[in-house]
């Protein structure tokens, strides 16, 4: 396994311990589609937070069959279905949580620093009736190649 692929299942482990977020479902995929899981979380709570893949950013080109990354971003959403949540304010208090639980920690050491919220860090939208908020966190990293094929 990757750090690329380590580092959301690292922010999943860490967020599932955390009190403060009030057993609302934590869901990690490696999709960027609403799959079964979070499907069921919703339907089940109303509320979940899932942990998207982690994209890889700030690229080193070498003369090499590889691609080097320094940085990724990592991007959470917060989504709430008010037709099946019990407290859909709460979604509100999770935006404001989520951060203060992931801000400067390194998941597993995978980074080579703490994770950061991104300079643009909330972003709210709806998806059909749910309402979603995008945080997205940046993480340098010890510089990892991908390797291209041929």
């Amino acid at each position: 396994m990757t750090s690329l692929t380590a580092l959301p299942q690292a922010i999943a482990a860490i967020l599932s311990t955390e009190d403060t977020l009030d057993g609302v479902p934590i869901i990690q995929s490696f999709s960027k589609t609403v799959t079964g899981d979070v499907e069921t979380a919703l339907a089940g709570s109303g509320q979940c937070i899932w942990v998207m893949p982690a994209l890889p950013k700030d690229t080193l080109r070498t003369d090499t069959a590889a691609i080097f990354f320094r940085s990724v971003e990592v991007r959470i959403r917060l989504l709430d279905r008010p037709s099946v949540s019990p407290s859909p304010g709460n979604i509100h208090e999770l935006v404001g949580l989520v951060p203060l639980c992931l801000q400067g920690i390194n998941p597993d050491d995978l980074c080579a620093e703490g994770l950061s919220l991104s300079a643009t860090p909330v972003t709210t939208g709806m998806e059909g009736s749910d309402l979603y908020f995008d945080l997205t966190f940046t993480a340098a990293m010890h510089l990892f190649a991908v390797e291209l094929e041929p």
